[in-house]
This record gives C-alpha cells, sequence and structure tokens, in this order.
C-alpha cells in the first residue's frame, strides 16, 4: 500500500524548495486559538476552508471569500485555512483574505519547515498544524520540537494531530498548545469516525484543548464528540461541500 504520508510530505519539501512559502512580509499573527477554544460561549467548532483533497477531489462550489463569510456569519470559533496548493487547491492568499475577520485562523498544511510557518505568520495565523506522524523517531521529534518553539518564537500557536493510538504519547510529550485528533489515517486517507471517542480517554486531564477532526458532519456527532470528552471539533468536507455553508455550520451547533 501507497504512504500517502509520505507522499504529502515529499510534496510539501517541494513546494518548500520551489519557494512558495517565501513570501512573506511583516509578521502579524491573529488572535489566540487556544484562547478562542475555551471562551466560546457554545462547543467551538473550527469551521474549514477546504477546495479539495486527494481523497475527494472538488469538494467546494463555492469560493474562499463566501465561505469565510458564512462561517464567520454563522458564529464559528474559528476559520481553518488549507494553504497547500498541489493536493488541496488551497491558498497562501486565501489565508490573508480570511485574517480580515480578526478571527483565530489555523494554517492548515503539511509543515515541514519554518518557512511554512513564517509564511503564516505573516498572512494573520494565529496557529499552524503539524502532524505527528510526519515526525518519526528521535531525529524526527528533534525537528518537531524545533518547529513548535519556531512558531512559538513567532508568537504562533500549534495544532500536534495524532492519527493513530500509537501516537498519542508523542503529542502528549510535545509542546503544543493544542491536541488534535484525525479521524482519518493520513497514510490510508481511510476514515474511521469512532477514533476520536476511542481515543479521547488517553488525551484525559491534560489541560491542553483537544480538537476532534475528519468525517464530522451531522449535530449528533458534535454531541456524541462533546459528551466523549472533545474540547472541540474542526469540520471541513461537509461544510465546504455544502450549498449553504452557514446554515449547515448553524445545524451543527451544540451547547458546552
Amino acid at each position: 500500500m501507497v504512504d500517502q504520508l509520505e507522499r504529502l510530505v515529499e510534496n510539501a519539501r517541494g513546494l518548500v524548495a520551489d519557494g512558495y512559502y517565501d513570501r512573506a512580509g511583516p509578521l502579524s499573527p491573529g488572535p489566540s486559538l487556544a484562547g478562542a477554544l475555551r471562551s466560546c460561549p457554545g462547543f467551538p467548532i473550527i469551521a474549514e476552508v477546504k477546495m479539495s483533497s486527494p481523497s475527494l477531489g472538488n469538494i467546494s462550489p463555492h469560493g474562499p471569500q463566501r465561505l469565510v463569510r458564512d462561517y464567520v456569519g454563522a458564529g464559528a470559533a474559528a476559520i481553518s485555512v488549507l494553504t497547500e496548493p498541489n493536493r488541496f487547491r488551497g491558498s497562501l492568499d486565501s489565508l490573508l483574505l480570511a485574517s480580515a475577520e480578526k478571527v483565530p485562523l489555523l494554517m492548515k498544511d503539511i509543515i515541514v519547515s519554518s518557512e511554512q510557518i513564517r509564511a503564516g505568520a505573516t498572512r494573520g495565523a494565529s496557529a499552524v498544524l503539524l502532524i505527528e506522524g510526519a515526525f518519526n523517531g528521535p531525529s524526527g521529534h528533534r525537528e518537531r520540537d524545533r518547529l513548535i518553539a519556531y512558531a512559538h518564537k513567532l508568537d504562533v500557536e500549534v495544532v500536534l494531530e495524532a492519527g493513530r493510538r500509537d501516537e498519542i504519547d508523542g503529542i502528549l510529550g510535545s509542546d503544543a498548545d493544542i491536541l488534535g485528533l484525525n479521524q482519518r489515517d493520513l497514510r490510508s486517507l481511510d476514515i474511521d469516525t469512532g477514533m476520536g471517542a476511542r481515543l479521547l480517554p488517553d488525551l484525559a486531564g491534560d489541560g491542553r484543548p483537544v480538537v476532534v477532526m475528519s468525517g464530522i458532519g451531522s449535530r449528533e456527532q458534535v454531541k456524541a464528540l462533546r459528551d466523549a470528552g472533545a474540547d472541540a471539533i474542526l469540520v471541513g468536507t461537509s461544510l465546504s461541500s455544502s450549498p449553504d455553508p452557514g446554515a449547515k455550520l448553524r445545524s451543527m451547533a451544540v451547547p458546552r
């Protein structure tokens, strides 16, 4: 079986080498994502601007501006913006566009270098996503920790996600600000919608916000994850693909 995460990492390194992330201006990180997740009056939903994906192809019939406007109007706790251009049709320009709304922004990409983090920090990112599975072994963890420290130097928070049970100890042992559970295994691109509920007890008591992502599309799923111990969820495909993203987001809202 082809390891899809390895392919994504290889693609990311190519984009870095090609200078895609070099167009940087002054630092302008956004408001705290962790703070927003803790203070949100309802159960926090991070709404994602997602145009395409390796598993589904084209997803959204809307442009980034429409998605951002609808999400903010519907009360999203924060917005996640995919910035990888080849496999997800993301854009750094979309991150900059979303920053005008002054809500916390998560830069969603396959982060493998400090250049990517700086590119996010100059376009309003509050936080960047790191994938635990992309940093294997002692040398991988040293590089992961270096990137987390670099993000913090720029006043950017870090969401560190696990996609498997054997990655839980790794994210718990990190200095990430927010912990993530991705119900999509990026190595195979398969979704296991029960994974979040099964692994949330392993993160209980850590104190950092825990976000569950992937495969979430209904109010019932949101309630189940909240009741299982999630502090927030991230929703991409079901919102971005909806004919009315704002109405879809409102339909998923639940109290804390």
